[in-house]
């Protein structure tokens, strides 16, 4: 396979992984107690790396490259969607078991920041 395929299969690849961590962090929001140190260390790699692939997508959808913007405004829809779907799923979780541990606020945290920069990023393309 040439080199330029293998980019562009890698590239392809981005999003899925991203959803892979997004999802992992969506899990624990949920789990009952708070991790325990190497745990709550693996979560911190987990947002990290959410957080860099983020950038990456954003990156891509902004760039005037070879990407497609249609496919790169798709995922930031999903992921923009995924994250409020959590938010409110946690919201409810919470009124019945309490308010989450620090490792879930980080993740929160994150969801919102994550949905604050889909809406911006798609708001501000409409402009352009």
């Amino acid at each position: 396979m040439p080199a330029k395929n293998k980019k562009e299969a890698a590239m392809r690849l981005m999003p899925a992984l991203f959803m892979l961590l997004l999802l992992r962090t969506a899990f624990i929001l949920f789990e009952p107690s708070e991790p325990q140190n190497a745990a709550s260390d693996i979560d911190v790699i987990t947002r990290t790396s959410c957080a860099a692939l983020y950038a990456y997508i954003i990156s891509l959808a902004a760039s005037d490259g070879s990407g497609s913007p249609n496919l790169e405004g798709a995922t930031l829809i999903f992921i923009g969607l995924f994250c409020l779907g959590i938010l409110f799923a946690i919201r409810g979780h919470m009124a019945e078991n309490g308010v989450p541990g620090h490792s879930a606020t980080a993740s929160l945290v994150q969801m919102r920041d994550f949905l604050s920069g889909c809406i911006g990023f798609l708001v501000s393309r409409k402009k352009k």
